[in-house]
């Protein structure tokens, strides 16, 4: 990174940077505030979610599905189908579009039920992919770049040890992939202070 100045502000680009990481996170803090005041938040929500890469089987129960019975009698739940958050099946989407209308009679079988929660198709909700573009106008590269998840994954395309990622770069969707999961939990927290 050069030490240019932007004439413009003032600032140089790491000051920029920094100072639009501050606000980012005021404004967050802010959209949270007011989506909090002045509402009455019982049962407390919970937002999960499974990407939808194939048939489910045994272990989704056991790792998720089972859990997800019991919670669904205490909790304002939203049970996402995150088929926007799959990265590493891009290339093959009609899998992934397969998949997705898989997961919800797997979930009818194992007795969810959408009378108690809901189930949200995250790509059948156009304000998730709306508020994820506002959001990232918020949050500087640098702050995406710092996150330690993101790092690993972006090593092992770059630096791959097989065939798997051989030849591959890393996709803008990594970087956007933390500010997704914001927006998801955002409109499942907004979607319950509009329905109480």
């Amino acid at each position: 990174m050069s030490a240019t100045v932007d004439c413009r502000k003032g600032t140089s680009p790491r000051e920029a940077e920094e100072g639009s990481a501050i606000g980012a996170h005021i404004l967050l803090g802010a959209v949270l505030a007011l989506m909090s005041s002045g509402v009455t938040r019982e049962p407390k929500r919970i937002l999960t979610g499974i990407r939808p890469t194939g048939p489910m089987h045994l272990g989704h129960y056991a790792g998720a599905l089972e859990n997800w019975i019991k919670l669904q009698s205490q909790y304002d739940c939203y049970f996402l189908i995150a088929d926007y958050q799959v990265s590493d099946y891009a290339g093959d989407l009609s899998r992934v579009r397969h998949a997705l209308w898989d997961v919800t009679p797997d979930w009818l079988a194992v007795e969810l039920d959408p009378e108690k929660s809901s189930f949200v198709i995250e790509s059948l909700v156009p304000e998730h992919a709306e508020l994820m573009a506002w959001l990232a106008w918020l949050v500087p590269v640098g702050m995406l770049e710092r996150n330690p998840t993101l790092k690993a994954e972006m090593n092992t395309i770059e630096n791959p040890v097989d065939a798997t990622t051989k030849e591959k770069s890393v996709p803008v969707a990594f970087y956007i992939y933390p500010i997704m999961e914001v927006a998801n939990i955002l409109l499942s927290t907004e979607a319950s202070a509009t329905r109480n």
